[in-house]
């Protein structure tokens, strides 16, 4: 356990309207919950809306995580957004035919059913109180700000370093001018790095949109086969996974899963150093983004990306 890698994990969100909390929330536990040493995950979430509703929501789902973690664990839940897991008949397994299990997934059902109710009640209220109040140019809960300083605050930390403990959470909103472009995510995963290079510094970094849910626990010692490979070391840039879509139409008539985007299209330029990047779904390498020394440019080094199916 002591010589697997720190993984840094980023997810972008920047309007709390357009990508409701509920969502943002699924995917941060999707990530506490992944089956990989705690003490080496940190979750940093970036909100460049700056929405007091979205820092709430995270406050609550730490809370959330040290009930819904140890359920996940005790039972090898595969699919760990609780709104998926509790959304789809139970899974089938030697575990789920006992009645602890059946007692504890009640349980862990009415615990979240009430987080989830209370979240969208604060929501509903956030969302009248902000549009009654800005018809009076008053504005309480928040407003569309044009400019404000960096807010950065520990939601969680794991002090003690146990390995079967919560990961770090990390809420962050980059600083805002009006004169400077900050409506990019480009801006808000260059913070992030920042962010998490003075805290933690992890060799490797998972960047996931706030609306992605991870449905594999074990994504990350899947990326780390291929980014810790003798060869892939030295010379894989990143590893990145195909999205996927749930309550698709049948035979997917308009194109949602874009199969022949992942399936035809980026694996046929597999031969000219690997798929683009698609912007989620990704594991970087730190010293990549950092950028490569001028004596590696020098020596021909260079770099290739992989897509995991």
């Amino acid at each position: 356990v002591q010589e697997v890698p720190a993984v840094d994990m980023f997810v972008t969100t920047a309007d709390p309207v357009l990508e409701p909390p509920i969502i943002t929330v699924n995917t941060v536990l999707s990530l506490l919950a992944l089956d990989y040493p705690h003490h080496k995950l940190a979750c940093y979430v970036s909100d460049d809306g700056c929405s007091p509703l979205t820092f709430y929501a995270l406050q609550e789902a730490s809370k959330f995580a040290k009930f819904w973690v140890p359920f996940c664990k005790k039972y090898d839940v595969q699919v760990r957004a609780p709104f998926r897991y509790f959304s789809a008949k139970p899974e089938v397994s030697t575990a789920s035919n006992t009645t602890e299990f059946k007692q504890e997934w009640l349980q862990m059902k009415f615990i979240h059913e009430m987080y989830r109710k209370q979240l969208l009640t604060i929501s509903v209220i956030w969302f009248l109180s902000n549009h009654l109040y800005r018809n009076k140019k008053i504005h309480i809960l928040t407003k569309h700000y044009t400019q404000y300083s960096e807010f950065f605050k520990v939601i969680w930390e794991n002090k003690e370093c146990l390995a079967d403990g919560l990961p770090h959470l990390i809420y962050i909103s980059r600083e805002k001018r009006p004169k400077q472009s900050h409506h990019f995510k480009a801006g808000a995963m260059n913070v992030l790095t920042r962010v998490s290079g003075l805290m933690r510094n992890a060799p490797f970094i998972l960047n996931v949109d706030c609306d992605m849910i991870v449905n594999n626990p074990k994504v990350v010692l899947h990326a780390l086969c291929i980014l810790l490979d003798s060869k892939g070391e030295k010379e894989v840039a990143f590893a990145q996974f195909p999205q996927q879509f749930y309550a698709t139409l049948k035979d997917d008539p308009f194109g949602n899963q874009m199969a022949i985007l992942i399936k035809y299209l980026t694996a046929g330029i597999a031969g000219l150093q690997g798929p683009f990047y698609s912007g989620t779904n990704c594991f970087h390498t730190r010293k990549v983004i950092y950028g490569l020394y001028p004596d590696s440019m020098e020596k021909g080094i260079f770099f290739y990306f992989i897509l995991i199916f």
